[in-house]
């Protein structure tokens, strides 16, 4: 079972190989803060840790399928301030 589920989503942006290219994405859904299991963790210590698996997908300039993955780990926990 993906811990919070898994999704897709899109963006579009041009990587030339002159100029460095940077774009923000989301990682978790804010919406998945709603959903079991994380939802458990407002009122508890408990920690989840997992690993995300993220794909993207994409063209050359030469018209050439091309995709990069790569995975970070995360760890989901009520980290609120308590002051």
């Amino acid at each position: 079972m993906d811990v919070p589920y898994g999704f897709d989503s899109a963006m579009t942006f041009t990587v030339t190989p002159t100029d460095p290219a940077s774009m923000g994405f989301e990682l978790v859904r804010h919406v998945a803060k709603q959903e079991a299991p994380l939802l458990a963790l407002k009122s508890s210590h408990n920690i989840i840790s997992t690993i995300a698996k993220v794909t993207f997908y994409g063209t050359d300039q030469a018209g050439n399928v091309v995709n990069a993955t790569a995975q970070i780990g995360i760890a989901f926990g009520n980290f609120a301030d308590p002051k």
